[in-house]
Parts: C-alpha cells; structure tokens; sequence
C-alpha cells in the first residue's frame, strides 16, 4: 500500500487499510504504536520459555522424589504422602506464578491472587465448629506423622546406585525397618490425636462448666429481678397509700384552716373583752383605794392638828384628845356634805341621776373608812398586847368596791361561757388540741422528711395558737380566786395555777416524741424545730397577756399579785432570754410599776405626842405602814429576777430609810425609854411593857419582809445600816431590861418571848453576834 507499512486493525490480527496520513501524524503516532501480531507471538514463546525454565528443578535429587518434596517443608511432605494434595498444590503454584508473570494490563492490586480468594472460601466456609476442629486436628497428625517419616528417610544412609537386582534386593533387605518404623508413627499418631480429643473435651467440660456458671448467674439475676419487682410493688403500693394519705391531709389541712379563720375572730374578742375587764377593775379599785386612804387622811390630819394645837398652848392631854374627836368629827360631816349637798344632777344617755350612784360610792366607802380604823385599832391592840403585825395577804381587796366585784365576776362568767362554745359547732377532729395534734403528729411520725420538706414546722404554731389562746382565758393569776366562781369547779385550779399547769402546755410540751411510727423513731432529734414550739407560743401567746396585766393590772401593794408577777417573770425568763424586746418590755413594766409604788408609799409625819392622842391618826399611820411591809415582801420576791442593787435602792433607801423609819425610829425610842423602868420590875411595868412589844413588832415585821439572800453574805447592804443600827439598840434595851431579877416569872417569860424573836430578826438581817449575845442574855439556845 502506497504511503507506509500496514497496521492491525480491530480485535485480533488487523486487516491492513490503507490511509492517506501526513508525516506529522505519524511521526505523533510513534509513541504509542500497538504491536503487531507477529510480535505478540513472538512475547508469548518468550514468556513460555521462562516459565519452564522457572519451574525445571537446578539441581539433580539424589534421595528420592520425598526427599526432594521434604526439603521443601510442610508442603513438600503432604505432596509425597498425598497425591491429592500435591495435585492441588501443583496447580496452586503454577496458577500463582502464571499470575505473576503474566503482564499486567490493569492497575496494581485490582486482581485477587489464587491464595486470597482461597482464604476468603474458606473464611466463608459453612462447616460445623466441632467437624472443623476435629478434621484440622486430624490434618495436623498427618502432618506430624509425614514429618517424622521425613525425618527417618532423611537420617538412613543411601544405598549404592546399582541396576537389576542389586537395587532391588537393598529394596526388600529395608523393607523389615521400615514398617516397625510406621507402626511407632501409627501409634504415636493415635496417641496425639488421643491426645488432641482430650484437650477437646477438656475444652468442652470448661464451656459446660462455663455455661452452668452462666446458668447460675442467669438464676440469680432472675431471682434478683422478681425480688426488684416484688420492691418496686411495694414502693408503689407505699407511693399510692402515700398519695392518698396526702391528699386526706390536705384537705384536712384546708378545712382546718377555714375552720380557724372563722373561730380565731371569736377567740381574739373574746380576749379583748377580758383584757378590758381586767384593766377596769385594776382601775377601780386603784381610784377606790386612793379615794378611801385621801378620806381617811383628811379626818385624821384635822385631828392631829386640833391636839397639836392643844399641846402647844400647853393643855392637858385630855383636853388634846377632846380636841382631836371634835375636829375628827366636823372633817367627816364636811367630808358627807360635799358629797350629798353641793353635787349637782347629773343625768346619763337613759334618764338615769348618775350623783346617786356617787352618793352610794360615798356611803360605801365611808363605811369602809370605819371600818378599817375599827380593823386597825383591832390590830394595834393586838401588837401591844406582844403579838406580831399582821400582813394579812387579803388585805387589798378591802380596797375594792363590792359591786365592781361582782360585776367582774358575772363578766368574767360570761366570758368563760362564750369561750367553751367556740367550737361547739366544729367537727371533732377540729373541735380539740388533742385532735389536732394527733393528725399533725402523725403526719410527722409517718412521713417525716416530707413534713420537713414543706415546712410544716413553721405552720404548726399558727395552727395551735387558737386553741392555746382559748385555754388561756382561763388563765387569771391576778384574780384568781374572785374569778374562780365563774369558771365552774375546775376554773379555780385552771386560773391560779401558772400557764405551765394548763392543758395546751402538758399536751403541746411532748409534741413530735410521741410513740414510735413506721419508721421506728421514738423522741424528738436536737435539731427538730418543733423542739421550739412551746417557747414559741410562750413568746407569741403568752408573753402579750403577761406584759398587759404588769402593766394595767397589778398592784404593787398585794402581796399575792406580787407574788404571781414574780412567778410570772420567772417561768417567761425560762423560754424567752431577757434581751428579747417583749421580754425587755415586761421587764421594765416591772420595774415602773415597783418605783411607782414606792414613790406612792409614804407615812404622815406626825408627831408621836399628837398620834398617841388621836386613835384615827395610829389607826391610818398603821395602815400605811402595814401597805408598805407588804410592798416590801413585793419587791423581795423579785430577787433572782431584777438587779439586786435595783431592789436594794428601792426596798432599804426608799421605802425602809425615808417611809418608815421615822416610825419605827419613834417605837424604839418608846422602847428604849422604857427599858430602865422594866428593869426594875416597878409597878408601871405593864404600862410600859406594850411600847417594847411594838418595837419588837415592827422591827419583827420588817425584817421579815426583807429576803434574806440580801444579808446572807460575808457583808451587809449599807442601805441597811440606819435599820440595823436600830434593831441592835432595841436589843441592847432588851438586854436592859433583863438586868435584874426582880421580875415576876410570867414577866420574866415575857421579856425572853420578846427576846427569842428579836434575836430570829437580828439573825435574819445578819447580825449574828448582837443576837447571839442576846440569847445568852435571856439564857436562850443558840440557833
């Protein structure tokens, strides 16, 4: 063909075209020119040659065709032993290298080698476990056994390459070694694969034992589980008891609450109408009291006058007396006219005369008036005659106006009736403090996290203070016993007592350590809150009413008020600490009201010569003295509780050393003035004998209305120096008028009375020697 060679065209052997190309294109077609047939024939001889020189052995065996496989290891033994084997393994070799000499067209690692899809069919291989594991033990013992066969042909010496028959004799002369030889693989061969089968059933006795263990373990997790179930039924059955008990205790709750809100309104009225009541008969006795001792004053100040009058123009004392009962007289009647003739009418909102309840008043309390000098004088001859003064502890209510009496007992009546039908009309889980405390303690008792979990600790006050408050209507210690006629058979006991002998604090003081609940827990923890339940009513309830009737109500001068004060302050001071601001209020309430007392308290300053004169002015002058011992057993009782050189200053500078000490000084002047004559024994004896026995008696009296704490140490009180000075100087009289023996024996006997209780009151205001020497005096036992 005219312009070049010809080129294969498709498949195969090409068939030459002829093409009319330029020499630019060929010279472009150069470089990648396909090759012709004749040359693909010529690379394959090539590549045939190379394999069969590749695969003809470069050397000459000598031992035999197992000798030449056994040098080749594991796989040179199975090919002699096993023609199967070596066939495959043959074909195996040869494919891998026709694999890898022939030129490769495609990119490298596309195409798979013989090996890898090998391994791959028998990765995916369906045999069972067991026949897989026991044919690969079987192959190992053929292969240890055809190694060892290697082995003992490799260690025979080779015999001389001889023909005919010599080689042939060697053969069977061999043939005896050889087969006991075999017989020692075969049995070694048993042994192994005896062996093998015993690892294997080792291994299957492990894998049972395995799976027993596993079973085990199955069971116990199952049991586990049904125990979880049979916990996790009962938490639920608790969650659903828990849930409903609840929800009861809510609405438990709810209707608790209603019922309080509208009971509480009741209750609080309640309290201000006894609290009012209180305070108006605090103060009417008050006005009485005052208007009684400014009435008994003005007659005996115009008697007094009158004598002294007398006296200082030098008359007899006769005269002095007719004088004094005159003048006593004419203040009375002006005292009654002022009332009767120059009142004018007075009208109220009904039409009523309102002067004719005054007139009443007037009258009653001139009454009185006579009566209580009636009652004094009474008293007085009773201490002349050697008995004590009495401080009678019903003294006060003298003081108070009969129909404010009863007119607070009636109120107080009523009050107590409205309070017992409060809740008359509550259910009973509602209508007690027991009932209630019984639900909320066993809310706590059951579930006590979640009680603490909404607080309920802070509630539980608010909702006992009804019933506590209820209960303390009762509570009545300063008219405890004129009150006590309206509250039934058991108000006595309810109104004297102290609030801590009232029900709400017996039942509300053990609140929370009731029996044990379901979890077991008896007492109450350190840290509980309810722990602060009592004290907190006490701080809330209590405290208000306490510090109002301090305030309003008491009366420094009873002794018996005195007395329940104290006992008040002392049982508040247990549950509130004193720097509290309501326990600071009824502390300084206490102390206005003692210094407002002791600036009330006073002894006329009458001379004694015009008060030996007038009965109405010793009568007036012994009920002042009488009102201040009992302000001083008043102030004693609060030692312990207020300062003591508070109580010092008011008792022994104030009331003692400016109120009665001009009195007491006169009775023992009168008394030491005496002693000389009744030593002597003379027949004046029983005139002078009353002056020493009021001296005893006062003196006496005084320091019995001291508290003793106050004189207990190494060192007295110098407030008290004036009163000890004077009770020494009556006992030394006393030991005057013991001087001789000249006395009857009944004066004699009473002159050592009078000497044993001068010596109690010197020991009681620590004047131990002066009253021991005393005691020797009059041949008294030391005590």
């Amino acid at each position: 063909t005219a312009g070049g060679a010809g080129r294969p065209g498709g498949k195969g052997g090409g068939i030459p075209v002829a093409r009319g190309v330029s020499d630019d294109e060929e010279e472009a077609d150069d470089g990648q020119a396909i090759p012709d047939e004749q040359t693909i024939k010529l690379a394959r001889a090539k590549r045939e040659r190379l394999r069969q020189a590749h695969l003809a052995p470069d050397y000459v065996p000598l031992g035999g065709a197992s000798k030449l496989l056994a040098s080749g290891g594991g796989t040179a033994h199975t090919s002699a032993q096993d023609p199967e084997a070596k066939m495959a393994s043959d074909s195996d070799g040869e494919a891998d290298l026709e694999d890898s000499m022939r030129i490769k067209f495609s990119a490298a690692g596309e195409t798979a080698t013989r090996q890898d899809r090998k391994a791959y069919s028998h990765s995916i291989g369906v045999h069972d476990e067991e026949e897989s594991f026991a044919s690969e033990q079987l192959r190992n013992a053929v292969r240890r056994q055809h190694a060892s066969m290697a082995a003992a042909a490799s260690s025979t010496p080779a015999a001389p390459v001889v023909h005919g028959g010599g080689l042939m004799g060697a053969g069977h002369a061999a043939a005896g070694p050889v087969t006991r030889s075999r017989i020692q693989q075969i049995s070694g061969l048993g042994a192994s694969v005896l062996n093998a089968l015993q690892e294997g059933v080792s291994r299957l006795q492990a894998s049972h034992n395995s799976t027993q263990a596993n079973l085990s373990r199955t069971d116990a997790n199952l049991t586990s589980s049904f125990a979880k179930v049979e916990q996790h039924e009962a938490d639920m059955k608790a969650a659903s008891e828990k849930y409903t008990y609840v929800q009861q205790m809510r609405a438990y709750m709810a209707d608790l609450c209603d019922c309080l809100a509208h009971k509480s309104a009741i209750v609080e009225e309640l309290e201000e109408s006894l609290a009012d009541l209180r305070e108006e008969r605090a103060t009417s006795a008050r006005q009485t009291a005052r208007a009684l001792e400014e009435e008994m004053v003005v007659p005996a100040s115009a008697a007094v006058s009158a004598a002294m009058g007398v006296l200082g123009r030098g008359g007899a004392p006769p005269a002095a007396a007719a004088a004094a009962e005159s003048a006593l007289e004419e203040a009375e009647e002006a005292l009654a006219d002022a009332v009767f003739e120059d009142a004018p009418d007075e009208v109220d909102e009904f039409g009523r005369n309102v002067n004719i309840g005054k007139r009443r008043e007037a009258e009653a309390r001139r009454r009185q008036r006579r009566d209580a000098v009636k009652r004094e004088q009474a008293l007085l001859a009773s201490v002349s005659a050697g008995g004590p003064v009495a401080i009678d502890q019903r003294d006060e209510w003298e003081l108070e106006d009969e129909g404010q009496a009863a007119r607070y007992t009636s109120r107080h009546k009523e009050i107590m009736e409205g309070g017992a039908t409060v809740f008359a009309d509550a259910s009973d889980e509602f209508a007690t403090l027991e009932a209630v405390k019984q639900r909320l303690e066993e809310f706590k008792l059951r579930y006590p996290r979640d009680y603490a979990s909404i607080y309920m600790q802070m509630s539980t006050p608010a909702l006992f203070a009804p019933y506590v408050r209820l209960q303390l209507l009762q509570w009545d210690p300063l008219y405890a016993d004129t009150a006590a006629g309206g509250t039934g058979g058991s108000g006595e006991v309810e109104a004297t007592a102290g609030f801590d002998k009232q029900a709400w604090y017996t039942s509300l003081f053990d609140f929370g350590m009731g029996a044990a609940g379901e979890g077991g827990t008896t007492g109450m923890a350190e840290d509980d809150p309810d722990a602060d339940l009592v004290p907190q009513l006490v701080r809330k309830l209590v405290l208000p009413i306490a510090h109002h009737l301090l305030a309003k109500c008491w009366e420094p001068c009873s002794v018996r008020q005195s007395s329940a004060v104290a006992d008040i302050v002392g049982d508040l001071c247990v549950y509130v600490p004193a720097e509290e601001e309501g326990m600071a209020g009824v502390l300084n309430s206490c102390v206005s009201a003692l210094e407002g007392a002791v600036a009330a308290c006073s002894l006329p300053p009458w001379p004694p010569a015009a008060t030996g004169i007038s009965p109405q002015a010793q009568a007036v002058l012994s009920r002042r003295f009488r009102f201040a011992l009992r302000l001083l057993r008043g102030i004693s009782g609060f030692e312990g509780l207020l300062s003591r050189p508070m109580l010092l200053q008011l008792a022994l500078s104030r009331v003692v050393g400016q109120a009665m000490m001009p009195y007491l000084r006169t009775a023992v002047a009168s008394a030491t003035a005496a002693a000389p004559v009744l030593s002597a024994s003379g027949p004046s004896f029983n005139d002078l004998l009353p002056s020493v026995n009021i001296a005893v008696a006062r003196i006496e009296a005084v320091a019995n209305s001291l508290s003793p704490e106050w004189f207990s140490g190494p060192q007295t009180p110098t407030e008290a120096s004036p009163l000890l000075e004077m009770a020494t100087s009556l006992a030394h009289s006393l030991e005057t008028a013991a001087g001789s023996n000249k006395h009857q024996p009944q004066q004699r006997q009473h002159l050592a009375a009078l000497a044993g209780r001068m010596c109690k009151a010197l020991q009681r205001l620590g004047q131990i020697a002066p009253a021991g020497k005393l005691a020797s005096t009059f041949g008294l036992p030391a005590r």
